[in-house]
């Protein structure tokens, strides 16, 4: 083992730190980007845990091992040992780490405490009996070079998925803004076929065309807009729907589908919507529609 001089500072180990944390980050960005776009927050917390717990993983075995350091460690000289001076063992390297638990307590004080302590321990290195020491070899040059260039993807990889997630989550916003306005004219229609039933009985219309008329009638033009074309009036009856070939053509319209009784009458409706694609809009996979009962 080289010959040892000084317990490392606060500022040493901090930055071995945030050089550690920034390497991790890189290797588990893929799953940070997921847990972000495609996750609940309760996942989210699952994921976090999941993170810290393969962080602790990762440096348990860095620390235990003949290099005696986490990258971080290893790129300013540094190196953990016993109060011997000699390797740590596993065991001894996976109580260091799990006692951070108790130095992050009450405001991180078990880490603020290091430069006061006789030999720079901090609350976890004293209970687990261990120092952070640095080497008298200087820190390699081409070790410090690797660690800045990964440094600097790691940043250009954070640029990237903020990027990436908002421009992801900016679309989705699009997407539920307009879903949100199908949904309106369904609501609409709706109101348009009830005023149309006042007028004949309690009946509905038998047709889409019809509803067109009543909403003209009402003066819903402005509103009734299609918001994927900005077609006004973007009903359809649902029969022709069903027997249709492209679908996109009827893409953010609104379905009327009336349904008759014995005597021809259409005591009954339902009322669909359809995104982009042409699909029915739905809510948590139901199929979302109006009707009178």
């Amino acid at each position: 083992m080289d010959e040892l001089k000084n317990c490392a500072g606060f500022w040493e180990r901090f930055t071995a730190m945030i050089i550690d944390i920034f390497l991790f980050f890189v290797i588990a960005s893929p799953l940070i980007i997921y847990s972000f776009l495609y996750t609940e927050f309760e996942d989210i917390n699952i994921i976090v845990f999941m993170f810290l717990v393969l962080y602790f993983i990762y440096s348990i075995f860095m620390e235990s091992s003949k290099k005696q350091a986490t990258l971080g460690k290893m790129a300013l000289g540094l190196i953990v040992t016993d109060m011997n001076k000699e390797k740590i063992s596993l065991d001894k390297a996976t109580s260091r780490n799990l006692t951070k638990i108790f130095s992050g307590l009450i405001f991180f004080i078990g880490f603020l405490v290091q430069p006061f302590t006789k030999n720079k321990q901090a609350l976890h290195d004293k209970m687990s009996k261990c120092l952070v020491l640095r080497t008298i070899e200087k820190p390699k040059t081409k070790l410090i070079i690797l660690v800045i260039g990964l440094l600097l993807i790691s940043s250009l990889i954070v640029i990237c998925a903020n990027i990436f997630v908002s421009v992801n989550k900016f679309g989705n916003v699009v997407t539920r803004s307009k879903i949100a306005n199908v949904k309106l004219n369904m609501q609409l229609l709706k109101i348009a076929n009830d005023t149309y039933s006042k007028n004949w009985n309690g009946f509905y219309a038998d047709n889409s065309k019809i509803l067109i008329q009543e909403s003209k009638n009402l003066n819903l033009s402005e509103k009734l807009v299609n918001p994927y074309t900005t077609e006004i009036y973007a009903i359809s009856d649902y029969k022709e729907y069903k027997i249709a070939q492209d679908l996109k053509f009827y893409k953010g319209q609104v379905l009327y589908n009336p349904i008759f009784d014995k005597n021809s009458k259409v005591t009954k409706y339902i009322i669909y919507g359809l995104d982009k694609q042409g699909q029915f809009i739905k809510d948590e996979d139901n199929i979302y529609y109006l009707t009178n009962q």
